[in-house]
């Protein structure tokens, strides 16, 4: 087995199972959506995902809307692990969506999975997330994100891309302004193509995921612009 594939099957197969949350006293059960092999096997698709446990700071109407919506995007995952194949030469392949973290910021919730592959011979390691208003339970999409909290960026040039972002090249200097100058040269060319990912943290700033490219390793991350008041 090549050592570049050896290290992605340990990345993709830490041990994992059904297990417990709490955030800020709500409690979250993590467990598996659907799998079509063990956990620790090549050549298979692992998708997790999160119910919301009743007893906490989400009501019971909006636990059914966020169930609701992730349901959704979990059958979108699956889909796209079922479209993973080996490369032309074989090999292994591999399709991974994994729960990592909710962050809370009043009024909202989000929820961030890594999504890990190793499709016809092409590596990816990608962060998605999800936010939700917590009292209504609606999904925000990342073009409602950007008018609420950074509407100027909107005017820097912003457009949607089915569940994605694309940013112009002012947008993009206007996220990327705080980089250091050498990694804003290296990596413009990808900032200004990617499609991005978008959702808040914690602190309720605007989060920024740059569709994974593996030719583009080190520009790969998020982030980040501070909600505007």
């Amino acid at each position: 087995m090549p050592l570049t594939t050896a290290l992605l099957i340990s990345t993709l197969y830490p041990c994992s199972q059904a297990r417990e949350i709490e955030l800020d006293y709500q409690k979250f059960d993590i467990s598996v959506y659907k799998k079509t092999g063990p956990r620790d096997a090549m050549n298979r698709i692992y998708i997790e995902k999160i119910m919301v446990k009743p007893g906490g700071w989400i009501s019971k109407d909006s636990t059914r809307k966020i169930h609701a919506a992730m349901g959704k995007h979990y059958q979108s995952l699956f889909a796209q692990g079922r479209d993973c194949r080996p490369a032309p030469q074989g090999g292994a392949w591999a399709y991974e969506a994994e729960f990592d973290e909710v962050q809370r910021s009043l009024p909202t919730m989000s929820i961030v999975f890594n999504v890990t592959s190793a499709c016809a011979g092409r590596h990816v390691f990608d962060k998605v997330g999800w936010t939700f208003d917590i009292e209504t339970g609606k999904q925000l999409q990342p073009i409602e994100i950007i008018n609420r909290y950074v509407p100027s960026l909107h005017r820097a040039g912003v457009h949607t891309n089915g569940n994605f972002l694309r940013l112009n090249k002012e947008a993009v200097a206007r996220v990327m302004s705080y980089l250091k100058p050498e990694k804003k040269k290296a990596c413009l060319n990808y900032f200004e193509r990617a499609n991005y990912g978008v959702w808040l943290d914690e602190e309720g700033d605007v989060v920024f995921s740059p569709v994974f490219d593996y030719r583009y390793l080190n520009c790969a991350g998020r982030y980040y612009m501070s909600a505007e008041k």
